[in-house]
């Protein structure tokens, strides 16, 4: 089942996946969190900063781990 799961997951993550959570990652960050913000919403625009920031880290790590160990 682990073996599986790593097959799964080693054919999903590639340099497009990458590329696709980065760009994902930086509009949130960049655009729709201040967008957010000028609304007057604080607390969703930090949430959405919160999440672009994690689907940049996340994504990185998650590519870096899947090419240097499977």
């Amino acid at each position: 089942m682990y073996e599986e799961a790593v097959r799964i997951i080693s054919g999903i993550v590639s340099v497009y996946f990458l590329l696709l959570t980065l760009y994902a990652g930086a509009v949130c960050v960049f655009f729709v969190a201040p967008y957010i913000q000028s609304g007057g919403y604080h607390k969703e625009a930090a949430v959405s900063k919160y999440a672009g920031w994690t689907y940049i880290v996340g994504g990185t790590v998650l590519f870096a781990v899947v090419k240097l160990f499977f």
